[in-house]
């Protein structure tokens, strides 16, 4: 008989988070996700034991975040509408670090809801990818649901600058989160053979509606992550190899005549590493390294009198938040359990490219995705304390009690 779990707010706050990140609109009168105002209520609802070292070290990292925030808007005021990128980048990464807050302490039973939220999400972004492959410009127009506002862009024709991102305002963000979300699918539940190739087929129809060189390099490092790491044996291994490949022509066979995947193939061919690196290369100065030690600029980074977008999340965080910031940040986002089971944490590796070519938290859903993904991953592949032994005395002691009764 199934035993009825009794109702916990914290949990049910998790759960909200969720749909609230995967599924739904802007919901407040206001450009503020839903989860922004609920984490606060989450944050109040728990009763935690003890509080872990991941949890100071975010709060630290929150705290430096809005001491670069309050220092950078007083200090170096806003140019032009950069004010306004400060506070969302800001409220960004402090959800971030109150939702991993909330994330550790939170009483977790099992995370079988969670992994079909994932499932569905799949599933929806899947849907949403066939009408832009049917009429691009009736998914614009569904699309619209998600953003904030009526000033909202119909495109008039296809090309490399109107590309797919489901519910997301970036391509790039959109291919690599599902990308990782398919490969914590595929690594935490490997026994679910068909459902992982059918999760994997969805996210190559995503990947290539996106357009995104760097999902389709993550997609390309899963799919030889699922086959060289298969505890399979030999003839099985062989059977999911060439499964794969025949959903894979069948993909191919499917969208290669549409004009998705001729400009998704020539933008892939088209793509310079050299523009990013050159970009990267500004960030090199001695005396913004100097300055940004502590604090940082406060939610945009400004170097020579100029607001800059490094197109790296590194450089991102550590000069808009200062060093001390981005220590506690990668100490948190980055942190791996088993290394010998590497598989387990390729969906981490995947969002670490994003972030490294693209910045990625610059959005929320993005932003939302990692956190809850890596919250799941530290509660499931976290060291477990081992259970207290009993010595002989205690034994004896508790046995000498019952047969007193």
């Amino acid at each position: 008989m199934r035993v009825k779990q009794p109702f916990a707010l914290d949990r049910a706050m998790f759960v909200l988070v969720m749909i609230d990140l995967l599924f739904l609109p802007f919901l407040l009168p206001v450009p503020v996700p839903l989860s922004f105002a609920v984490l606060p209520i989450w944050l109040l609802s728990l009763r935690p034991e003890r509080i872990s070292a991941g949890a100071v070290i975010a709060i630290i990292g929150a705290m430096f975040a809005i001491f670069s925030y309050i220092l950078g808007i007083n200090s170096t005021p806003g140019i032009d509408d950069s004010s306004i990128r400060r506070s969302a980048y800001t409220a960004i990464i402090i959800f971030m670090f109150g939702t991993y807050v909330a994330g550790s302490m939170t009483n977790f039973r099992t995370f079988h809801l969670h992994i079909h939220i994932l499932r569905l999400y799949l599933i929806f972004v899947f849907l949403l990818s066939i009408i832009f492959f049917w009429r691009f410009d009736d998914y614009f127009l569904v699309r619209q649901f998600w953003a904030f506002g009526d000033n909202v862009d119909i495109a008039d024709n296809l090309n490399t600058l109107t590309r797919f991102t489901g519910t997301l305002s970036d391509p790039n963000n959109l291919a690599v989160s599902t990308v990782a979300i398919t490969a914590f699918l595929v690594f935490f539940a490997p026994q679910q053979v068909g459902r992982n190739i059918a999760a994997m087929a969805m996210t190559a129809v995503i990947v290539i509606a996106s357009m995104s060189s760097t999902g389709i390099i993550c997609y390309a490092a899963l799919i030889v992550a699922f086959i060289t790491g298969s505890r399979l044996k030999t003839g099985p291994r062989i059977l999911l190899l060439l499964g794969s490949v025949i959903v894979g022509i069948a993909i191919y066979d499917i969208v290669k005549n549409t004009d998705v995947f001729a400009l998704a193939s020539q933008r892939v061919a088209d793509t310079d590493s050299e523009s990013r690196l050159s970009r990267w290369q500004l960030a090199l100065d001695s005396s913004k390294f100097l300055s940004s030690l502590i604090v940082g600029d406060g939610g945009t980074i400004l170097l020579n009198g100029m607001e800059y977008k490094p197109h790296n999340g590194h450089i991102h965080v550590a000069y808009s938040f200062g060093l001390v910031c981005y220590i506690a940040f990668a100490t948190i986002f980055f942190r791996v359990y088993r290394i010998r089971d590497w598989r387990h944490y390729l969906f981490l590796a995947i969002i670490f490219t994003g972030f490294t070519v693209n910045v990625g938290i610059y959005e929320h859903r993005f932003a939302g995705i990692w956190v809850v993904l890596l919250v799941i991953y530290h509660r499931l592949a976290a060291p477990q304390p081992a259970p207290k032994r009993i010595t002989q005395q205690q034994r004896a002691a508790r046995e000498g009690s019952v047969s007193s009764t």
